[in-house]
């Protein structure tokens, strides 16, 4: 492997890395805001404020991520029944 291929895969890993520590740091940066929000709307703790909207953040997520029914349907490929 040549010096320049290796030096291109190094960059590629540092790219990779940084640009997911920015998209974490932007997403944490962004419920910190609205909890700092809702803490002022509502006259609450900020850490209060801090657990609540990451629960609802969370059952947005789930909500939006899982289906409903059970894990295989009948008449899928692989049943045993």
């Amino acid at each position: 492997m040549t010096w320049l291929r290796k030096i291109d895969e190094a960059l590629g890993r540092l790219f990779r890395v940084l640009a997911v520590v920015v998209v974490v740091a932007g997403a944490l940066g962004l419920l910190a805001s609205v909890a700092l929000i809702v803490a002022g709307l509502f006259k609450i703790s900020p850490f209060l404020s801090l657990g609540a909207v990451g629960v609802v953040s969370l059952l947005f997520y789930l909500a939006r991520n899982t289906e409903g029914g059970p894990p295989t349907e009948p008449g899928q490929p692989g049943d045993w029944y």
